[in-house]
């Protein structure tokens, strides 16, 4: 029990703690803290990157509805706190952004004002990087997306796999759509069934012609197999632990049925004597 001196009123006062005991203990309040604003931005950001691939495809589309404008814009603001906050939190800032280069990347190739810029600059090439920077956002908002689905969701095991196959299956389905319009007609729901049966490896009646369709196909299967397998084995674990349970169930009857038989057993003896 900590003792008062001098002018102190009472112990459990938190202005009487020592010095070190309340830097702990004020530590301990934000670093709790700090995990909870960590783990409301990183569900932020995984909605930032579902949200990204059905903008990108718009805006590629050559929509600009005024809706499309504030999507483009929230999302940015995402990645900026998410960045912010994992570089201010840090101990050493400089480290922390070197360790988090995907989310600047993100942030600066999100930047709504940025396709706008290049295409009213005088350089021609740089303008017709407009798309690829685009899909180049798609795909890194995509994987800083994944990530957030590690961070939150990743001891709940079945619930993971699914979502990261969702993630996967909405990033994919958008980016084929971009990359061979021709496969799902242009279309981005398209796009998302033709993702849907990769995953589940039924097959499409066409396959994707380039290297990066390919690559998205693979990917899409793997992650199928990856989301097959979980399931198998979580069913697998399910029955197991209903058999254990039952097994566990028996053997406290059991015990159960001993402890009656050894206290009546001894209640005889004390009547005897």
């Amino acid at each position: 029990m900590l003792e008062p001196s001098g002018d102190q009123s009472y112990p459990g006062d938190l202005a009487d703690m020592p010095g070190a005991l309340f830097s702990e203990f004020e530590g301990t309040v934000k670093r709790a803290a700090s995990g909870t604003t960590r783990s409301r931005l990183e569900l932020a950001v995984i909605g930032a990157a579902l949200l990204t691939v059905p903008v990108t495809f718009l805006q590629l589309s050559g929509h600009s509805a005024p809706w499309l404008t504030v999507a483009d814009w929230a999302i940015w603001f995402v990645f900026v706190a998410d960045y912010a906050h994992a570089v201010s939190a840090a101990p050493d800032r400089r480290t922390a952004a070197c360790r988090h280069w995907i989310s600047a990347v993100v942030v600066v190739l999100s930047f709504p004002i940025l396709p706008h810029v290049l295409a009213f600059t005088r350089l021609t090439r740089l303008s017709r990087l407009v798309r690829l920077a685009r899909l180049v956002r798609l795909i890194v908002a995509t994987s800083r997306g994944l990530q957030g689905v590690r961070v939150v969701f990743a001891r709940r095991g079945l619930l993971y796999v699914t979502i990261v196959t969702g993630v996967l299956s909405v990033a994919g389905g958008g980016l084929l759509s971009l990359i061979e319009p021709e496969i799902v007609e242009g279309s981005f729901l398209g796009g998302i069934w033709w993702a849907i049966i990769s995953v589940i490896t039924v097959g499409y009646d066409e396959a994707p012609a380039t290297i990066a369709g390919r690559v998205v196909a693979v990917l899409l299967m793997l992650s199928g197999i990856g989301l097959a397998s979980t399931l198998a084995a979580a069913t697998a674990a399910y029955f197991v632990g209903q058999e254990e349970q039952a097994e566990l169930r028996d053997i406290e009857a059991r015990l159960a049925r001993i402890e009656a038989m050894l206290e009546e057993a001894t209640r005889h003896r004390q009547e005897d004597t």
